[in-house]
């Protein structure tokens, strides 16, 4: 390993060690004395005598930083034993191995280099813990020309570990030494690391002393691509689009999804020249094509395309293929084309009847598909769903819920050959319940398809029914079902269970009901094995979570607060993050979700009048969990009620800070903010999003379609219409991305429309805006937002007869 680590020195300029975007501390070398002078140890590194030769090195050594100049000319001296000598001094030195290298420090170091890869991640997440001289030891290693195979975990695990270190430090009044850790990013890091650096930089207001100082260090880069990750990103923060390119330039491309230049274009909305570089792999390639055409704003083109798409189409035998057409022409505004393309194929009857419904064409929806016609058993279902939403909303709901339940039952008998495709159905039947208001039915169907489940619900495979039927409280929902079901209570069948289960929740269900759940879920803990957080990585911890968290939900209903704050509290106590994605509707923005407890314990205290006591909580959750934003706002809120306003406003600007370049996190957090009418945070919040972070999977249109319900929260127009097409353009290029709700194909699209709308509205526009609202009417005529929100501004701007 020494020959090894010596060739590495010897490339590796000292100036190089120490840059960096902030100053690490370098040990002090010894005091000089009247011994030899630098140069004459240098010479007796080649001494005939060994004891001269090792003291020599020892007091080489000695002499820290001053030696080095020398050292690293020794180290290339022709004198195989001077170079080999000058070597091993500049290596330890570049494993930052000084005289006064504390021992805690060297002990974390030594354990680097000799260690497994496990010992070795250890080691260098022991160093960041371990002040200024842990800090320049971790930088020491990042400098190290490690393999990639030990450097890309070491990174990976860089950027997990400071996104839990930083926000803590922060809290704490310590942003500098914040700014140390976050330094290491520019040694070499994962664009995720990238993010988070820039967007400390944007928030603290450093970014043209950043960005001027990682120029500098790009010049004399050992990584060259590390440093031009770097650049781009703050270049990127900074808008400075043409440099941002230039330093991506080079960036290698990932296997799936948009090279980072292409997302650099994207968000500069240089249509122009995405269109003519369209990335591989595209999930809708003609609505690529057309997308980019129109925002490019050629409109002859546009049309012609749009034709060939329609045209092209109809020729095709394969559903798929007229499907994708159809989509490709929605998200596109072309609505009339893709309604035509598909009632003449009479293909993709779930998304042709979501079209019809939308635009309240219902006797048409209702003759789609006689009884004469042959389709396939699944293709019928999907049909029939949506019939029967028809048959409900124009007033026939006895006829509504026996085909309702007629589908439910086709659905159970239809073989899971496709896992996928069934379960879509099967959610769809219970959303189109639910849209039409027949809870309880929906409660009958959902627990026929949980009946024989064995095991529990995976957020990590999407939506479960749990999900669809009681949303955040999905969790502590299918918890109680099973207990409940367990004991067959209130007997065999299983839909009154689930029907049980949701006036439990909402606190409507007899006080001998409530009881009898309480004591069930009470007994089931009996029997759990006593300890703390760190079991809570199995699936009988997380059981325990769970079961804590529905009997505080049924007490909470049934109005016996000291029993649920107890159960809130051990619930919250007990949460803790494991493997994989935890919690309701972790799979929207692929982040796990297990501080819910400590958010829903310091909820209750919060709903009632407890403020001071709720920002306790909240805090308390947030340094369990001090990458979640969500707790640390609520914290400032509640202590704002309580009557600490500055200290609260102090946390509730902080918590958009601890979010750095996450977008996964900061989605959710918005999700919440919007949840609680938080506009003003929400506004706030999505500027820093749509500075701090990119576009790199599919999750990241839930969080553009978050974005954009911030902005129109916050009348934010423009920005509205943009987050909509940024949701759109993830649909278009992500393989495998889809809508879980089939009429959002056609709403969301509009929904774009509607906000250009009251954009040009807003801009004294009226003739223009009129016009976009007029287009959404056209086909939504049941966006009855729009309209509610335009007619007022219509009649402050005098324009009575567009209002009417």
């Amino acid at each position: 390993m020494g020959a090894g680590v010596n060739r590495v020195v010897r490339t590796l300029p000292w100036a190089v060690l120490l840059a960096g975007v902030v100053a690490v501390p370098s040990p002090a070398a010894d005091k000089p004395s009247a011994g030899p002078t630098v140069d004459e140890l240098i010479r007796d590194l080649g001494s005939p005598l060994f004891s001269i030769r090792e003291r020599a090195e020892d007091q080489l050594w000695r002499r820290g930083k001053a030696a080095v100049p020398a050292l690293e000319k020794a180290a290339a001296d022709p004198n195989p034993e001077v170079a080999r000598r000058a070597g091993a001094v500049l290596s330890r030195f570049g494993w930052y191995v000084f005289p006064d290298t504390p021992a805690n420090v060297l002990k974390q170091v030594t354990a680097f280099r000799t260690g497994t890869p496990g010992e070795r991640k250890a080691a260098f997440a022991a160093l960041l813990k371990l002040g200024p001289h842990g800090r320049a030891a971790a930088r020491a290693i990042l400098l190290k020309q490690l393999p990639p195979a030990s450097r890309r975990p070491l990174i990976t695990h860089l950027t997990t570990q400071l996104r839990r270190e930083v926000p803590l430090l922060l809290f704490d009044g310590k942003a500098d030494e914040a700014a140390e850790l976050l330094a290491l990013h520019a040694v070499g890091t994962t664009p995720e690391g990238a993010a988070d650096y820039a967007a400390f930089q944007v928030l603290r207001g450093t970014l043209p002393a950043a960005i001027a100082e990682a120029e500098a260090a790009r010049k004399t880069a050992a990584n060259p691509e590390a440093a031009d990750l770097i650049l781009a990103h703050l270049y990127r923060a900074n808008r400075d689009w043409a440099k941002a390119r230039a330093a991506a330039a080079d960036l290698p491309a990932p296997p799936d999804g948009s090279s980072v230049v292409g997302m650099l274009l994207e968000e500069e909305g240089n249509w122009a020249a995405l269109l003519n570089a369209p990335p591989q792999n595209l999930n809708l390639p003609d609505a690529y094509r057309l997308t980019f055409l129109r925002l490019s704003g050629k409109q002859k083109e546009f049309a012609d395309e749009a034709k060939r798409v329609r045209e092209s189409a109809a020729d095709f035998a394969n559903w798929e293929d007229v499907r994708e057409a159809a989509i490709s022409l929605l998200v596109n505004n072309r609505a009339a084309d893709a309604t035509d393309l598909l009632l003449t194929k009479r293909q993709n009857l779930d998304l042709l009847s979501e079209i019809l419904i939308a635009r309240m064409r219902f006797k048409e929806a209702l003759d789609l598909l006689g009884p004469e016609k042959s389709t396939t058993v699944t293709e019928r279902v999907e049909f029939d769903i949506r019939r029967a939403r028809v048959l409900a909303i124009t007033g026939h709901r006895d006829d509504a819920t026996d085909l309702f339940t007629t589908v439910a039952e086709k659905l159970r008998g239809i073989p899971p050959r496709d896992a996928e495709s069934l379960s879509q159905a099967r959610r769809a039947l219970l959303r189109s319940e639910l849209r039409v208001g027949m809870r309880d039915l929906a409660c009958e169907h959902a627990a026929l398809y949980v009946r024989d489940q064995s095991g529990r619900s995976d957020p990590d495979e999407g939506e479960t029914v749990f999900e669809l039927l009681f949303g955040t409280d999905a969790a502590a929902a299918e918890t109680l079902y099973r207990s409940l079901r367990s004991h067959h209570l209130p007997g065999d069948d299983p839909g009154p269970t689930m029907r049980l289960v949701k006036d439990l929740l909402a606190g409507s269900a007899p006080k001998a009901a409530a009881d009898q759940a309480v004591k069930l879920l009470s007994e089931e803990g009996a029997g759990e094995a006593a300890g703390g957080r760190a079991e809570l990585n199995t699936a009988a911890a997380r059981k325990k979570v769970t079961r804590l968290a529905a009997l505080a939900a049924v007490c909470r209903g049934a109005g016996r607060d000291t029993e649920a704050e107890a159960a809130f509290a051990a619930a919250a106590e007990a949460a803790t993050d494991g493997p994989g994605l935890v919690g309701a509707r972790a799979w929207v923005f692929g982040t796990s979700d297990a501080s819910r407890p400590w958010l829903e314990y310091a909820d209750f205290l919060y709903d009632r009048g407890r403020f001071a006591a709720a920002a306790a909580k909240y805090e308390a959750g947030w340094r369990r969990f001090p990458d979640q934003p969500l707790l640390l706002f609520l914290s400032g809120r509640a202590l704002v009620k309580a009557g600490n306003a500055a200290e609260g406003k102090r946390r509730m600007e902080l918590a958009h800070w601890v979010g750095l370049g996450n977008e996964r996190g900061r989605g959710k957090f918005l999700e919440e903010l919007i949840r609680r009418g938080e506009a003003a945070a929400g506004k706030r919040e999505t500027d820093l999003l749509l500075r701090a972070c990119w576009s790199r999977d599919f999750y990241f249109g839930n969080v553009m379609n978050q974005a954009a319900r911030a902005a129109a929260l916050a009348k934010d127009w423009p920005t509205a219409e943009r987050c909509v097409q940024r949701s759109l353009l993830v649909l278009i290029k992500v393989q495998g991305a889809h809508y879980i709700d089939t009429a959002a194909y056609l709403n969301v699209p509009h929904e774009m429309l509607a906000f250009r709308a009251r954009g040009l509205l807003a801009a004294g526009k009226v003739d223009a805006a009129m016009a976009q609202a007029r287009a959404c009417l056209d086909v939504t005529p049941g966006f009855t937002e729009l309209a509610v929100g335009v007619v007022p501004e219509l009649d402050r701007l005098g324009r009575k007869a567009e209002a009417a």
